[in-house]
């Protein structure tokens, strides 16, 4: 237990040592004047007397002020008294993500979580920092999974404790970028699914003790903890996206379909037409017509080419004139003769009187029409039928 707790800082009163890390003490402290719990971060006392932790110190939380994101813990307060550097920010009753990894031993727990540290990355690399100190002691977790990023700016160098979330490039003293903070991702991933970090320095395989892991989990860790800052994700946005694809489920590839060999094509029947079926009605009725008509062209030519010279009286029928063979001797005394009147001259003989048309032509005529009108209406009536 530190000596701290239960002393008075400034205005802040120190009430219990909630997390510590490599440079420094939290604890949870209380604020008289504005009635609410806070968090007082102080240097540990043996790093007083060392300038660069005491320039580091400062210069963070001098950067904590100026970046301002959901994602990162807001700063309310700093200074130094009675030889104690402090800083006061937020007080999450969650703890730090340290304190709860086994809460994100699910794959796309873990990935969601990490979303978050990236959104707060984002903003801090765009102000042209760099974390350099990203571990799972300062990632504060609020309720939601909402992680906030503490102790950004001042990365460790070779002077500073080792530790596994270090780059290569850190622990040998040269320039570092964004790439440093891509390591440190990928070593933060492998404590969340694994629950504990692997030996600093060293690429362990997360599948070695975790086979269930998917192999693309395994392989995104690797490339986000290579030697060369080259051969890693060039960005913590590009690590969180094949963090995100290498979590979808694998869709089997669809089998092709089999080759079907074609079957020759058997020549179809031409259809043939129904047989039509003899209309013998409209065939009598035909047959009636024409005798009808041709009965009635006999009449007609009849009438206009018959015999028109005057008939010469004939003797009449059962009379038959004898011829004496011996004509009897004829007295020489004439009888007389009894004298015809002569013909008036001018005067035709008689005239021939023509036979009368009999009534059946007309009745022909007329039942000609009635059967042609019938036989009409029939073939009709069949066609719309």
């Amino acid at each position: 237990m530190s000596d701290l707790i239960g002393r008075t800082i400034d205005q802040y009163q120190l009430v219990e040592l909630t997390n510590e890390t490599v440079s420094s003490q939290i604890y949870k402290g209380f604020q008289p004047n504005m009635n609410r719990y806070v968090a007082v971060q102080v240097l540990k006392p043996e790093l007083m007397e060392n300038p660069t932790a005491v320039q580091s110190f400062k210069q963070g939380s001098a950067l904590q002020a100026q970046v301002g994101h959901p994602n990162i813990m807001p700063l309310f307060d700093s200074g130094e008294e009675n030889g104690f550097l402090y800083r006061v920010i937020e007080y999450v009753a969650g703890g730090v993500l340290h304190d709860h990894l086994f809460e994100y031993y699910e794959p796309s727990r873990a990935a969601a979580l990490i979303n978050g540290i990236v959104a707060g990355l984002e903003q801090i690399h765009s102000q042209g920092y760099v974390h350099g100190n990203l571990m799972s002691n300062n990632i504060y977790i609020r309720e939601g999974l909402h992680p906030l990023l503490t102790d950004y700016g001042v990365p460790k160098g070779p002077a500073d404790q080792h530790t596994a979330y270090m780059s290569p490039e850190q622990i040998r003293g040269e320039v570092v970028d964004k790439r440093t903070d891509v390591y440190a991702l990928g070593v933060l991933l492998y404590e969340m699914l694994i629950g504990e970090t692997p030996p600093a320095g060293v690429v362990a395989s997360p599948r070695a003790k975790r086979p269930d892991l998917p192999e693309a989990v395994e392989k995104l860790i690797f490339k986000a903890m290579a030697q060369d800052p080259g051969a890693r994700f060039q960005s913590s946005v590009e690590f969180r996206n094949a963090l995100s694809a290498a979590l979808q489920p694998v869709v089997p590839a669809a089998a092709p379909p089999p080759v079907q060999t074609p079957q020759p094509v058997q020549p179809q029947p031409v259809p043939q037409p129904p047989p039509k079926k003899t209309n013998w009605a409209a065939i009598i009725l035909g047959l009636i017509l024409i005798i009808v008509i041709c009965g009635g062209i006999a009449l007609v030519v009849g009438y206009f080419t018959g015999d028109q010279s005057p008939v010469e009286p004939t003797q009449a029928p059962g009379i038959t004139e004898v011829v004496p063979t011996n004509p009897p001797v004829q007295p020489t005394e004439e009888i007389p003769q009894p004298t015809q009147p002569p013909e008036e001259p001018g005067e035709p003989p008689d005239a021939v009187q023509l036979p009368e048309l009999p009534d059946t032509c007309s009745s022909v005529g007329f039942t000609g029409g009635i059967l042609l009108l019938g036989g009409l209406v029939m073939i009709r009536r069949r066609r719309l039928g």
